[in-house]
């Protein structure tokens, strides 16, 4: 499923959030460096973090989702349909993973197109004209072109203000590396 979920209204964040040389992260580092406000609070109102949030946050109360959009393929396999290929049977599978149904991309469909749909849907939501938006980030693991595809659905989407575009390979953990990128 391509899930585009970006559509952030983020306020000051630093630029280092605690994440180390040997890229493990530092919860630590975020007390003193993520500085958070509310939306109806402008940035002269500031304080340092220590006096005003007790418990920091990694995104900050001014970050938000405002609107959000997702596509599936259209083939659907069952583990019924599996089991017509492999050795195996519904109960087996669904008892060890809980799937019972999967989405597969055929020839006609690509996960670009599946983005770029889900990113339509997203703006929709968001009433935002795809002129205003400022960054695209595709959260994958299964990467359809060596340089990324996000650029792609950039254009796909016909932003003029060319907004900075490009992937995170992440796999699972894709969606909170956006999210904390995109803050």
């Amino acid at each position: 499923m391509a899930n585009a979920s970006g559509f952030l209204t983020p306020t000051m964040i630093s630029s280092s959030i605690g994440i180390n040389r040997s890229g493990f992260f530092n919860p630590d580092a975020i007390s003193k460096r993520v500085r958070c406000s509310t939306t109806s609070q402008g940035v002269e109102s500031f304080s340092p973090p220590e006096s005003r949030v007790p418990n920091p946050r990694l995104v900050s109360k001014g970050c938000k989702l405002v609107g959000c959009g997702s596509a599936v393929p259209q083939l659907q396999i069952s583990n019924d349909d599996l089991a017509k290929i492999v050795d195996t049977n519904d109960e087996w599978i669904s008892a060890r993973t809980g799937i019972r149904n999967r989405r597969i991309l055929t020839g006609n469909e690509s996960l670009t197109g599946l983005a770029v749909e889900a990113a339509q849907k997203a703006l929709q939501m968001a009433e935002v004209e795809p002129d205003d938006v400022d960054l695209i980030l595709l959260c994958t693991s299964t990467a359809e072109d060596l340089f990324g595809g996000a650029p792609q659905i950039q254009k796909a989407l016909g932003c003029k203000g060319n907004p900075l575009a490009f992937d995170i390979t992440a796999a699972c953990s894709g969606f909170l590396l956006g999210l904390v990128s995109a803050s």
